[in-house]
């Protein structure tokens, strides 16, 4: 399989058929859509729970409501509901889990929520009515005190953002690359002041609002049986009722269009002085999309790189490099973030600045192409191996392309990358307009 995965030539067809998956997909009376993929090659299941809504819908199309909702339940979803007990981390959720041998987790973007449940098959039930009885009677279990301990817990989580080198700074770059009004320009957490004082009643609005199974997507992978498993889904959550009105539009919001170099300066409280460069680039899905990955690859990441080579292996004139790109449904950045042991900032962006123009100019070689391509190939047959993303993968897939089998179309986008989409989106979306911002 990884010969046909590596395949750079005329074998895309064999990328694509060795990575079907073929899940089974329903949608249960209520509107929940269950994904089920069978896999035995271990005793493990993972269920992924996606609920489309994120930070972006904190804030209403009226612009009113606070920051840090979704993430805010993200915490009090594990606070109990009508028929978990309280009680956190030593009991609830988590103590029921542990006992049968599971764990869980969750994560919120802009874009979605996700819970995750991990354990062996005989949990699978335990996982099912947990998801289900959060989803239908949450409310009924939270108390005021869970609220204020949470409220308390995300607060206490935004300042340890507040004091990291590589995350604060983060914060200032989403302001400065997103317009006003533009639902990815505030972070996920919130602002301090709406984390601490969001009223219940807002809260409890947003939760029925968009926390309901004709809103969400489940997705069960592992060893199980797509007939028993739907079964087990449909006994569980047959009863939890849809939103009392369908889910409203989801947030919507544009790019900024950068006019010019916008520079910046942040006073921080840390040890090494930071460069970050960053341009506002595409949406997930965006056929632009796998070459501006690529072109991160390409700059940054270990020996051979562009930018790893120039400033640290043969120069030594940083301490750190790093490029990333990030793809959301209302917009992507690409940035590169440089530090260095001492105060003088320009002589990282005058180097790094050469690479870009360079690569502009001249473009890239096919073999760093094609190195980039065969490191993707193993990232993505990585993915298939663990359970647990790949549960969140299928759940992207239902989310960016209405299909959970997708694996498949996505390696064979990156595998039709060359070394002339390289250099065309290079000029595309890393042209002069862009946001500098220098963290002393």
């Amino acid at each position: 399989m990884l010969l046909a995965l590596l395949a750079l030539t005329s074998a895309q067809e064999p990328v694509l058929e060795s990575l079907r998956l073929d899940p089974t997909v329903a949608v249960l009376d209520n509107g929940l859509t269950v994904i089920v993929h069978e896999d035995h090659r271990s005793a493990v299941v993972a269920t992924s729970l996606l609920y489309r809504v994120g930070a972006a819908e904190d804030v209403g199309p009226s612009g009113l409501g606070r920051t840090g909702k979704a993430h805010l339940f993200e915490h009090l979803m594990f606070e109990g509901s009508a028929n978990v007990p309280q009680g956190g981390s030593d009991a609830g959720f988590d103590a029921m889990l542990a006992e049968a041998g599971a764990t869980n987790n969750a994560w919120t973007s802009h874009d979605w929520t996700v819970y995750q449940i991990q354990g062996p098959p005989g949990a699978l039930d335990l996982a099912l009515f947990v998801e289900s009885d959060r989803m239908g009677w949450l409310l009924e279990g939270l108390s005021d005190e869970d609220l204020t301990n949470q409220q308390g817990v995300v607060s206490n989580e935004r300042l340890g953002d507040e004091a990291s080198d590589t995350v604060y700074p983060l914060y200032a770059l989403g302001w400065l690359l997103y317009p006003e009004g533009h639902p990815y320009r505030w972070p996920v957490l919130g602002t301090m002041a709406d984390i601490r004082e969001v009223p219940r009643e807002e809260l409890e609005g947003f939760f029925h609002t968009w926390y309901g199974p004709d809103n969400a997507v489940l997705v069960i992978v592992g060893d199980v049986y797509p007939a028993e498993a739907l079964a087990s889904a449909r006994r569980w959550f047959d009863e939890v009722p849809r939103l009392e009105q369908a889910a409203p539009a989801r947030a919507e919001g544009t790019p900024h269009e950068l006019l010019g170099s916008e520079r910046w300066r942040m006073l921080n409280d840390q040890d090494d002085p930071a460069l970050l460069m960053a341009w506002p680039t595409v949406p997930r899905g965006h056929p632009d999309e796998p070459a501006l990955d690529v072109l991160a690859l390409i700059l940054s990441g270990g020996r051979g790189t562009r930018l790893d080579d120039a400033l640290f292996y043969e120069r030594d004139v940083a301490s750190s490099v790093s490029t990333w790109t990030s793809n959301g449904r209302l917009g992507g950045e690409f940035v590169i973030s440089l530090t260095r042991d001492d105060r003088r900032l320009g002589p990282l962006l005058r180097r790094a600045d050469r690479q870009l123009r360079r690569v502009r100019r001249e473009g890239v070689d096919q073999a760093e192409v094609d190195r980039v391509l065969s490191w993707w190939a193993g990232a993505t047959i990585r993915e298939l191996e663990d359970i647990e993303s790949l549960a969140d993968v299928l759940n992207e897939c239902q989310q960016v392309w209405g299909e959970p089998d997708c694996l498949g179309r996505e390696l064979s986008r990156y595998m039709a990358v060359t070394a002339e989409d390289v250099q065309r989106v290079a000029n595309t979306w890393l042209g002069d307009d862009r946001v500098l911002l220098s963290v002393v």
